[in-house]
């Protein structure tokens, strides 16, 4: 078989129920010259099955008997990639038909160019569309808001220049298994330019089993730190693990404050979602981390903010 132009690395634990939507996304694509590699992180569902069902001569399938999580089998996958260009996937996402064939036109065109994303619909697990995520797509906008602000990127969507990716170590778990493609984004930014195109080209998926309160803390712990470990590269030429540690632990209002903007924003799409219940919860969430701040207050109704006062009395110096 001829080396193909693109790797398509995804990896799936346990994720039988939207994989074949998943895969059949990519399988379809306009743009045909890719290989597709994917990761079985030990499943014990379906998701094997499922995988082997499919009969496309592109498809690679690597099965992992014991769970490594997504950095390693991600890493995993890039070993075996030949392509010049490696893109992401997810297993619960839909990437839309035109997607490679933007990506890599874009790619082509600009050979500084070593990490494109696009924008994307978030969608519920019916498939309806919840909300667009229009991105910033120049270079100078975008490398100025990765550092300051934090992930500009949506992981699934991305193309990236393989050669690149590999000569930097790939994904890395220097902060845990959180917030490793915002570390990656943050590498490549420093040897070339990065992108999105506008148009929104994969459907990313919003469901329960994404998301748990303590995964939130973690990934943003963890990108915090990225981001100090990125200025310290910037200065100083290298990094300095447990400076950046104790740098983003001893701010703790304002990695309270992010940490309730990161609540809010599930919140609001559990309502976009009908979850009135999980929405409430994120919004608690919310409140107990930040109360004081106006984009928090905002979701209290004005004859219960007095509540602020005990929640603050009862929670003192608790670092959450």
């Amino acid at each position: 078989m001829p080396t193909p132009i693109v790797s398509v690395l995804m990896s799936v634990h346990n994720g039988q129920d939207f994989l074949r939507e998943a895969i059949e996304s990519i399988l379809n694509q306009t743009y045909r010259d890719f290989e597709f590699i994917v990761v079985d992180d030990a499943s014990t569902d379906n998701s094997l099955n499922i995988l082997k069902s499919f009969s496309d001569p592109r498809l690679k399938i690597l099965e992992v008997e014991k769970n490594i999580g997504l950095v390693d089998a991600l890493n995993l996958a890039l070993k075996q990639a030949k392509g010049k260009y490696v893109a992401r996937m997810d297993a619960d996402d839909v990437s839309y038909p035109d997607r490679f064939a933007q990506q890599v036109a874009r790619m082509v065109d600009e050979p500084n160019l070593v990490l494109l994303g696009t924008s994307y619909d978030c969608i519920d697990v019916s498939g309806c569309i919840l909300r667009n995520h229009a991105l910033k797509t120049d270079n100078d906008n975008l490398q100025k808001e990765l550092i300051k602000e934090g992930n500009q990127f949506g992981h699934p969507t991305v193309m990236m220049r393989s050669q690149t990716v590999k000569s930097i170590g790939g994904y890395r778990k220097l902060a845990g298994p959180y917030s490793q493609d915002y570390d990656l984004w943050l590498r490549l930014s420093e040897i070339g330019k990065i992108a999105n195109l506008s148009n929104s080209l994969l459907a990313y998926r919003i469901h329960d089993k994404q998301l748990s309160v303590n995964k939130l803390f973690k990934q943003r712990l963890a990108a915090e730190i990225y981001k100090v470990l990125a200025t310290q590269r910037r200065l100083e030429g290298f990094e300095k693990y447990n400076t950046a540690v104790f740098q983003v632990k001893s701010k703790q209002k304002i990695f309270q404050h992010l940490i309730a903007s990161d609540y809010m924003y599930w919140s609001n799409l559990y309502t976009l979602m009908g979850n009135k219940r999980d929405s409430r919860f994120m919004k608690l969430k919310a409140i107990w981390c930040d109360p004081y701040r106006l984009l928090v207050l905002k979701v209290l109704r004005p004859k219960i903010k007095s509540v602020l006062n005990h929640i603050m009395f009862v929670k003192k110096n608790w670092f959450l």
